[in-house]
């Protein structure tokens, strides 16, 4: 059973001149979390406070994250919440589900995938050094469909050692590319 949150009805959508020329708009509450979009409609940010007026305009004269950012401000949907913990959970849910590109704090990913995205990670490289070990085996006798080449008077036959051992490269790069196969359709 999951967690079921969404952000609440009670919001209003503010541009930069209504934030700083319209104070009687948070005059009933002045706390909640807001959502700052950009240019491109965005969301740039998601924030929480006590006092959303302050906040924001901070954050319009460039203040901590916004810093170099704020000419790209067009748009703050504010939430009003009183309650500190529900301010918390929907801040940190706004986060994680409109994936603002200033916040770095309360990003949370998915486990399971972070890892499999690393196995995917470790298995390219093992064939990569597989493949490697495999080509300086057989030198330049190998073709791309995997077969031995054709060997003239003038270069040296494998020996069985190399043979049995190529066998096993073979077999090993097979496993590992199903492998990787398996790990993308995952992912």
């Amino acid at each position: 059973m999951g967690i079921v949150i969404s952000l609440p009805d009670n919001h209003i959508e503010l541009s930069p001149i209504d934030i700083r020329k319209k104070k009687y708009l948070f005059d009933s509450c002045d706390t909640g979390i807001y959502v700052i979009y950009d240019m491109e409609g965005l969301v740039m940010y998601v924030g929480k406070s006590k006092h959303l007026r302050n906040r924001l305009l901070a954050h319009l004269r460039g203040r901590d994250v916004t810093n170099g950012h704020a000419d790209k401000i067009v748009k703050v949907r504010v939430y009003f919440v009183e309650d500190r913990l529900e301010r918390e959970l929907y801040e940190t849910y706004a986060i994680n589900t409109l994936k603002p590109w200033l916040n770095s704090a309360k990003v949370y990913h998915d486990e399971a995938l972070v890892h499999i995205e690393e196995e995917i990670a470790e298995t390219e490289l093992v064939i990569r050094d597989l493949e490697e070990e495999r080509a300086m085996i057989i030198g330049d006798d190998y073709t791309k469909d995997g077969e031995y080449g054709h060997f003239d008077n003038s270069q040296v036959y494998l020996y069985s050692e190399e043979t049995r051992k190529l066998a096993e490269l073979e077999s090993e790069i097979k496993e590992n590319k199903t492998k990787l196969t398996r790990l993308k359709a995952v992912s």
